[in-house]
């Protein structure tokens, strides 16, 4: 899983907080920005979990990658 993913929760919290901005100018839904917010809360736990499984079970492996590149 690419490191970049994260760039995905930093765009929807992002857009959640151009929406809550959005509200003082044209008044829509207010409830949007808040599920905007939520959704990228769930994203970015759920890619730091993937990133913690993906270490344990790769770790062995991890650890000679690290061993080799230091040479």
């Amino acid at each position: 899983m690419p490191a970049s993913y994260f760039a995905i929760v930093l765009g929807l919290t992002s857009l959640g907080t151009v929406w809550r901005v959005a509200e003082r100018a044209w008044q829509p839904p207010s409830f949007v920005a808040e599920w905007i917010h939520v959704v990228a809360g769930v994203a970015w736990a759920a890619l730091v979990a993937f990133s913690i499984v993906k270490t344990l079970l790769a770790g062995a492996g991890l650890r000679q990658a690290s061993r080799s590149g230091l040479r």
